[in-house]
């Protein structure tokens, strides 16, 4: 099976917010930073005095967990969107039932599927783990129905 794959980077950006959101520690420490935020906001306003005194570093560190997080993974995104090939071109991938292979304008991978590290499927993507620390992204937009399937099968044979 071979088919074209063209990330934009929308769709990388909502990828890297959603990897990073489903882990329970980013959702706890946003949820800290909310509180925070909450935190001052009732002290100051004289609702309850929850601190003594005017609460110095919860409304800072309140923003900065809230938004200075998301600015962060923004950041890094656009960085290494524009920095790497394979994710910011068309890509030609091919999938047979043993072999990946990768095919960019000046790159050129085959990859035995059983030497992958795992495949995630996500609602909109499969994430290829080459390494625990490399991954290739395959954007569901570019895959008809029936490639999906395919791909899934491909995968469920090779035990990942």
């Amino acid at each position: 099976m071979t088919f074209y794959n063209k990330i934009e980077f929308n769709d990388y950006l909502k990828l890297n917010y959603v990897i990073f959101y489903k882990k329970i520690g980013s959702i706890l420490t946003l949820l800290l930073g909310i509180v925070f935020i909450t935190i001052s906001i009732i002290d100051f306003f004289g609702i309850y005095d929850i601190i003594e005194g005017y609460p110095t570093y919860q409304p800072i560190l309140g923003l900065a967990i809230v938004f200075l997080m998301p600015l962060a993974i923004y950041f890094t995104a656009k960085k290494n969107f524009k920095n790497y090939e394979v994710l910011n071109g068309a890509n030609e991938y091919q999938f047979d039932n043993e072999n990946l292979r990768i095919i960019g304008s000046n790159f050129n991978s085959e990859i035995k599927l059983n030497s992958l590290y795992k495949v995630e499927e996500l609602n909109d993507w499969f994430i290829i783990h080459l390494a625990k620390g490399s991954s290739n992204l395959i954007t569901k937009k570019a895959l008809k129905e029936e490639q999906i399937s395919a791909l899934r099968e491909i995968f469920k044979k090779s035990n990942l």
